[in-house]
């Protein structure tokens, strides 16, 4: 007689769904994360604040404000139990972020100036 075999996808033991549901978790676990990053990215545009202090404590302390917002997830894996390895790689992402981009903040051009032209030199 044949077993019949029930085909759960939701199963937790079921190591072909793991990494599919892990990326669907994490991907909402960084909706968390990225909402205060991009307000402090957008103060630091409109102040010009251009040290990598800043950003790399921007990129910390959103990595713990989306970590302590999302307390019933992160008991199901444990390399999320710990704060410390979250806010360590919200600092380094708030760092690579300040090598990329933050360290030009501030610097917009003008879109409607028109270019200023100078006064020819005369020879006396």
């Amino acid at each position: 007689m044949l077993a019949m075999v029930r085909f759960d996808p939701l199963q937790q033991n079921d190591p072909v769904w793991a990494g599919p549901l892990l990326l669907l978790g994490l991907g909402f676990y960084t909706t968390f994360m990225l909402a205060p990053a991009a307000i402090a990215a957008l103060i630091a545009e409109a102040f010009a604040i251009r040290s990598w202090i800043y950003h790399a404590l921007n990129g910390g302390l959103s990595a713990w404000v989306g970590w302590s917002a999302t307390g019933d997830m992160r008991d199901e894996y444990a390399f999320l139990t710990d704060p410390k390895i979250v806010v360590a790689a919200g600092i380094a992402a708030g760092f690579c972020y300040w090598l990329v981009a933050g360290w030009s903040a501030g610097f917009w051009k003008p879109l409607f100036r028109s270019a200023t032209q100078l006064a020819p030199v005369t020879k006396p």
